[in-house]
């Protein structure tokens, strides 16, 4: 007798599942896990890509719960989805590589140890491996004319010569500064070739300047990162990141870096980028006052970390050298009721059992169990 024997004990609908409109990170750009198909690729909990094996049907009237960690962040999940989490204890006596399984109720009932401390954590992702990509403006340039750029042209307004340096070693061509009356210290850069040029119908046609490319992703007047940008490779993600840091950032004495931006999707988009090279963020939002006048909103990414975020020597020298290791944990804060919503369930090759859902990267359990894990075992021998 060589037949395999399976035996399954689950309950009643036992896959376990997330929100299908949960987005997930793939190598080739974000996908609804309503979408997700075997075959495809996405990514396990150490960043790296890993095949999608089995998929569930979609889903319903499962009772759902919204699992909310203390940087904000947040996924819908059911009441049966594994995590793989650290608990308190495996953290206290440093036992790092000490993992639990449990369900999203079963953590629910113990969320809260004594003294009010937080039972359950993950930790933050490693940054993400995705390819490099083809862009048109570099990115450590392109991460400065965001942080201190005009919206409507190729200029750039800077009072550290550094960047400029850095931007020129990029392959780009910098303009001597001028001053420019009421700028204070700043002087104004224009970056890139000069010139524009029109088609037979007289408009302006792209010519290979970086006011031309601005338009052609479609960043003039509209500032944000595009998504051919946050899913570059690590290098070219982190010279972004120390572009927009080198100017639009801050480094405090006791090493917690911030970003700071009146726009909202730009504010969205850094934290994005921040996640997706394993670096724990928040974002939140404040009025901003000089000498007591409201000046409005702004929107605040803030984060620690060891890894260089700044080129900056000024900047670079005020962070850390090693970070406490809650900065590498996500600590889960709330796990609420949310109104039922369809679900879905996927397996995956990684060794980890894991895979990373929502734009902040949550590394999440390999969820293929009960009836459809016995279901694909079974279609693998026809003659079960």
């Amino acid at each position: 007798f060589t037949d395999p024997i399976l035996a399954v004990v689950a309950g009643t609908g036992a896959g376990k599942t997330i929100d299908i409109e949960t987005l997930i990170p793939t190598p080739s750009g974000w996908q609804k896990m309503g979408d997700i198909s075997i075959g495809d690729l996405v990514f396990d909990s150490m960043g790296k890509p890993t095949r999608v094996t089995d998929v569930s049907p979609v889903m319903i009237n499962h009772q759902c719960f919204q699992v909310s960690f203390d940087d904000g962040t947040s996924l819908v999940a059911d009441a049966e989805h594994f995590w793989r989490v650290q608990t308190f204890k495996g953290r206290k006596y440093l036992l790092r590589q000490k993992f639990t399984v449990v369900t999203t109720e079963q953590m629910r009932d113990t969320l809260i140890g004594s003294g009010g401390r937080l039972e359950y954590s993950i930790p933050i992702t490693p940054a993400v491996e995705y390819k490099e990509n083809d862009l048109s403006i570099p990115p450590y340039t392109f991460g400065v004319w965001l942080g201190d750029g005009s919206s409507r042209d190729a200029l750039v307004y800077s009072a550290d010569p550094e960047i400029m340096e850095s931007v020129s070693e990029e392959g780009v061509l910098v303009s001597v500064g001028k001053a420019i009356a009421n700028q204070g210290k700043a002087l104004t850069y224009r970056i890139g070739e000069v010139g524009s040029t029109r088609n037979t119908l007289g408009q302006y046609a792209a010519n290979g300047s970086i006011r031309s490319k601005l338009k052609s992703i479609g960043v003039y007047l509209n500032k944000h990162i595009p998504s051919r940008y946050l899913t570059a490779s690590i290098k070219q993600r982190m010279l972004l990141l120390q572009g927009l840091m080198d100017t639009d950032g801050y480094c405090a004495k006791d090493g917690e870096c911030q970003f700071t931006t009146v726009s909202l999707k730009l504010a969205a988009d850094v934290r994005e980028l921040i996640s997706s090279l394993g670096i724990k963020a928040t974002l939140r939002q404040k009025v901003a006052r000089i000498y007591g006048k409201d000046c409005g909103i702004v929107y605040l990414v803030s984060f620690t970390t060891d890894k260089q975020v700044f080129k900056l020597q000024r900047k670079l020298q005020r962070q850390r050298k090693k970070c406490r290791s809650v900065v590498n944990n996500r600590y889960i804060i709330a796990i609420e009721p949310v109104p039922s919503r369809p679900v879905k369930c996927i397996s995956v090759e990684s060794l980890w059992q894991t895979y990373l859902a929502g734009r902040d990267y949550i590394p999440t359990h390999n969820t293929m169990t009960g009836y459809w894990w016995l279901h694909s075992r079974m279609a693998a021998y026809p003659g079960f």
